[in-house]
């Protein structure tokens, strides 16, 4: 039989054309090279799948695209949208490449999609409506998927290039409308990986977290005064639990004439305030060459008399002096971090702190860090929706500065058996509230912020 990729290719088409009883005569038949009733049979096995595939398929094809946004011939959105993956596939795509960037961006473009995973040139997925389904839709070829996602590095908001990313084999981006894209890529993976979280939150307000569940109006109310009297806040959870929404939505009641830095690795908070800067820093793996790691970043900060500065998502080194930060000056200072609570997320931060400057006393770095955090928001997936899983004071008048004990004093918790909700259903509970231990009830009194008693129920329960 004839090796020839595009000989096999017609013989294949030819022998489903014959599957489906629409056989055309093709030069290759006169040649006796292919066994037409062998591979008929095989065709047919493989329309057969294809059939049960898509009628597996079909009520969700018809369920999502009544709401999936119109496109022309180049990928480009007919209405009104926020943005896309791609604005504008470029003509020199093939067709079967054009139509892939349209199907592509009919499901990013939609509200209720929220991630693109690209695994392969016919591997595509959407998270839409919360179900991961596949988008069916293929590149021509691995160049031309390649050369899209070259693209979208191309045209976001990075210090990384598309060579700094192959070299590396992985990458992390902001792309042009604000979306986070992860990317690997040989050796790491068979063909090159991109998952897409889209920014669905950027319009939001705090009332939204409300109205979806992630916390109640008294935990609203606290958090919102903690951002007023110059809490130093830090927000932890697992990867993907909102942390950067969170925190985002917090800093809107920042006060329109303060002045702030925001620092992170991959811009992914969102702040509309008048006086703000951003500043990106390189991770501590990487090889150098002049790039400014998250101390030095910091360092610099500290000399553009900023009154508050958000870091988002501190790895390793820039602990140390992100507690400096806040415990020197830079009260109402905000963070996040991966931790599964408030405790283990203090311990954690002592721990990165110790393994910076070994040669510091653990009893000192401890009293250091209950000296500068004042708040910790621990969020978490629970049942497939994002919640508060806990908000805690941290205590420090009470412990002398030998003792390596982090005090925590807990306002909110998720009961998610309900063995502590007045109706015994899965809820938000009022656990304490803040006391002299903790320094949020003094910050308040300065900057003149009311703690209503009203947010923190007296009988330790409450409803969601």
């Amino acid at each position: 039989m004839n090796d020839d990729p595009e000989l096999i290719a017609e013989q294949r088409e030819a022998a489903l054309q014959t599957a489906r009883g629409q056989s055309k005569t093709m030069p290759w038949e006169q040649q006796g090279s292919l066994d037409l009733h062998e591979t008929a049979e095989q065709a047919k096995k493989v329309e057969q799948r294809r059939v049960e595939a898509a009628q597996s398929d079909s009520e969700w094809t018809t369920r999502a695209e009544q709401g999936l946004v119109e496109v022309d011939e180049h990928g480009v959105p007919l209405g009104s949208v926020r943005r896309a993956v791609d604005l504008q596939a470029a003509d020199e795509y093939d067709e079967l490449s054009k139509e892939a960037i349209a199907i592509i961006n009919k499901y990013f473009a939609h509200q209720d999609c929220s991630e693109i995973h690209m695994n392969a040139p016919d591997q595509i997925f959407a998270k839409y409506g919360g179900e991961r389904v596949k988008v069916n839709c293929s590149f021509g070829s691995e160049s031309e998927y390649n050369r899209f996602i070259e693209d979208l590095v191309n045209q976001a908001d990075t210090h990384l290039t598309w060579d700094d990313i192959k070299q590396e084999a992985r990458g992390v981006v902001r792309m042009s409308g604000g979306d986070r894209m992860m990317i690997m890529c040989p050796p790491l993976t068979k063909s090159v990986a991109v998952a897409i979280h889209k920014v669905v939150a950027r319009n939001w307000e705090l009332q939204n977290l409300i109205d979806n569940g992630t916390m109640n109006s008294n935990m609203a109310n606290l958090l919102v005064a903690s951002v007023k009297a110059h809490a130093n806040i830090l927000v932890v959870g697992e990867m993907g639990s909102g942390k950067s929404v969170t925190l985002s939505l917090l800093a809107q009641y920042i006060g329109a004439n303060e002045r702030i830095a925001l620092i992170e690795e991959v811009p992914e908070i969102f702040i509309d305030l008048p006086d703000i800067t951003a500043m990106t820093y390189y991770p501590a793996s990487s090889d150098g060459g002049g790039k400014l790691g998250l101390p030095e970043v910091l360092d610099t900060a500290l000399y553009g008399r900023y009154d508050r500065i958000l870091i988002g998502e501190i790895h390793d080194k820039g602990m140390y002096r992100m507690l400096r930060v806040m415990a020197t000056g830079g009260d109402g200072s905000m963070s996040t971090f991966h931790a599964g609570d408030a405790k283990s997320a203090l311990e954690q931060v002592r721990n990165h702190v110790l393994l910076e400057y070994p040669q510091l006393p653990p009893a000192t770095v401890t009293h250091f860090v209950r000296s500068a955090i004042n708040i910790v928001v621990v969020i978490e997936n629970i049942d497939g929706k994002h919640r508060v899983k806990q908000i805690a004071e941290v205590e420090w008048r009470n412990l002398s500065e030998d003792n390596v004990q982090i005090g925590l004093n807990e306002l909110f918790a998720w009961d998610h058996k309900g063995e502590r909700t007045i109706n015994g259903q899965p809820g938000f509970i009022s656990i304490g509230r803040p006391d002299d231990n903790g320094k949020l009830r003094e910050k308040a009194e300065r900057y003149g912020v009311p703690l209503s008693p009203e947010w923190f129920p007296s009988d330790n329960m409450l409803l969601t």
